[in-house]
């Protein structure tokens, strides 16, 4: 999608059930463009005109939302659930020795069929080792009582949502929606827990502001959001999970950042430039306070 041929805000609002490969499609800005503004208009250009691949972290997520909102049998009237080939007793080497390698042309041969067979069903294709997981998580989200009174309060579950911010259109993909508590939720998968480990996860992929870009489209629809909440799941292990409110002063800052980015975005739209962090001004040089030796330390030199 390129950056020039997002419209301002000309739609109107509204709550869509849709696919996640519709949404995608869609030429609005969402919060995983904007937040690219943070570092530069530069960036943030670049994001939006280069798709991104789809890593294996970002199937097992899709996997684990979809049956967020799907019951597993209503999850495989859409995928399918491809077997572990690898490990079939007939896998073998081209000189006939047995393997457990995915690179054979066995494995290759049915992995070919059975996705051709897939696409003539309609349905999309998973690997049953992200299934498993994928419903490992789910499982584990449902046995915790407060995550699943978030759950259970939802009315609207992995639903696109518009709304125009700034001036500008935006989208986002909700998971969890409480219209009668006004509760948000959204489901984070992990690789732990521990709330100041998972800090580090939340400031590099800036959830605040994400959600409170969701609260602001929300917002715009009529919708008062009082509460929004992180479901956070550990991908693997013990599935350990956790509900952790968003307070209310990360959210309040994010909106300024929102403010400033979509400002920014409008500006370019209109003028074709995208400066980088440093377009204009010479960039600091950061030196850790350690490397900074007190005068009395230093050695005069002699040649």
């Amino acid at each position: 999608m390129s950056p020039e041929t997002t419209a301002l805000a000309t739609q109107p609002t509204e709550i869509v059930h849709e696919s996640f490969s519709d949404y995608l499609d869609r030429p609005e800005v969402n919060g995983s463009s904007l937040v690219h503004g943070l570092v530069s208009m530069r960036e943030m250009k670049y994001y939006l005109d280069n798709q991104q691949n789809e890593t294996q972290l970002m199937r097992l997520g899709t996997a684990a939302h979809s049956l967020l909102e799907y019951t597993p049998e209503e999850f495989l009237e859409q995928y399918e659930v491809m077997p572990h080939y690898a490990s079939d007793p007939d896998n073998c080497t081209a000189t006939g020795k047995p393997s457990t390698s995915s690179a054979t042309s066995k494995v290759r041969e049915k992995e070919f069929v059975f996705n051709r067979l897939a696409k003539i069903n309609g349905k999309e294709v998973i690997a049953k080792k992200t299934y498993d997981e994928a419903l490992s998580i789910i499982c584990a989200l449902f046995s915790h009582k407060l995550c699943n009174e978030v759950v259970e309060a939802s009315t609207v579950k992995e639903a696109t949502i518009l709304g125009e911010v700034c001036g500008v259109m935006c989208k986002g993909r909700i998971d969890l929606l409480s219209l009668q508590k006004l509760w948000l939720g959204d489901l984070k998968t992990t690789q732990t827990v521990i709330p100041r480990k998972f800090a580090l996860v939340s400031n590099k992929f800036e959830y605040c502001f994400k959600m409170k870009l969701y609260v602001r489209i929300l917002e715009s629809m009529g919708i008062k959001i009082q509460r929004v909440y992180l479901l956070i799941v550990e991908s693997a292990g013990a599935n350990d999970r956790v509900r952790m409110p968003i307070p209310e002063q990360a959210l309040d800052d994010a909106n300024k950042q929102i403010d400033d980015v979509l400002e920014q975005y409008k500006k370019c739209l209109a003028s074709g430039e995208w400066p980088g962090m440093f377009e204009y001004d010479d960039a600091p040089m950061h030196i850790d306070n350690w490397k900074m030796a007190d005068k009395e330390e230093l050695v005069p030199f002699r040649g």
